[in-house]
């Protein structure tokens, strides 16, 4: 089956959910489609749910489900209309019944769900040597060539949706905001900038998908009280001045800022 255009709606943290899309937008390409790519937590535009043939999500698990922003870009999404819609995550353990909730969000949204998988992508938390090393490196080509195995079977036709299994509680409390900013305070204690490489751009503020980050030109960042630990202000720092918890180091596999016009950053 040929789709003539397609949308991607992407949350990328640190860059593998961004590698995975750019591996599938490849795919549609190759195949003559036209593909936009865009932040999926700024929600999704009319003209995409209007004129796209196909759309897609992607997003990382994070503690077995997925982040805050993710569940309410997805709540938000208007009627589906029969619409076919794929989706696929990103991870380094499981999702436990992620694909299941998402699945049933859709339906309950009216689109036709047509295909879910989960590619497997180097862990990004708490880590203690730069990244990434060779091994990253081969786990992120087998996840590039997994997502574009799976562009090269939508290219077919509508797709089993796997990994779903049962969609339970935990599911629930990975919408909760509150959930998320205890997992941030109680277990990874609060990010910082280093002042001496800081260069106050307020890029982190900016690209914040939760709004956690103050900034005002002149001064440092201030993390506030709403983080979502999707470790994004580190990843898209040029200076490494973001300070992990517990002496981590910043993972990047990609820089995950989305422009809205789809191309990559400082493309």
């Amino acid at each position: 089956m040929t789709w003539d255009s397609v949308a991607m709606y992407v949350f990328s943290g640190t860059g593998n959910t961004l590698r995975a899309a750019r591996a599938l937008e490849g795919v549609f390409v190759e195949a003559g489609a036209s593909v936009r790519l865009a932040p999926l937590e700024r929600g999704f535009r009319e003209e995409d749910l209007e004129g796209a043939d196909l759309l897609g999500v992607g997003f990382p698990v994070a503690a077995f489900t997925t982040y805050p922003p993710v569940w309410e870009a997805l709540q938000a999404l208007p009627p589906g209309r029969g619409k076919p819609l794929f989706a696929f995550a990103t991870m380094a353990g499981a999702a436990l019944g992620l694909g299941g909730a998402v699945r049933a969000l859709v339906r309950r949204k009216g689109y036709t769900p047509y295909g879910y998988r989960e590619f497997i992508m180097p862990s990004n938390y708490l880590r203690k040597e730069a990244a990434p090393t060779e091994r990253d490196q081969e786990i992120l080509a087998a996840g590039e060539a997994a997502a574009r195995a799976f562009g090269e079977a939508l290219r077919t036709g509508r797709q089993p949706w796997k990994g779903s299994g049962l969609a339970g509680p935990l599911q629930s409390l990975g919408r909760s905001r509150f959930v998320w900013n205890w997992m941030a305070h109680s277990s990874f204690s609060e990010f910082s900038a280093d002042p001496d490489r800081c260069v106050r751009c307020g890029r982190c503020a900016r690209l914040c998908p939760a709004g956690n980050i103050a900034w005002q030109e002149g001064l440092l960042p201030v993390w506030q009280d709403r983080c979502v630990v999707c470790q994004r202000c580190a990843a898209v720092c040029p200076h490494d001045a973001v300070r992990l918890p517990k002496g981590a180091v910043p993972y990047r596999a990609a820089d995950p800022e989305i422009p809205e016009d789809g191309r990559p950053a400082g493309a």
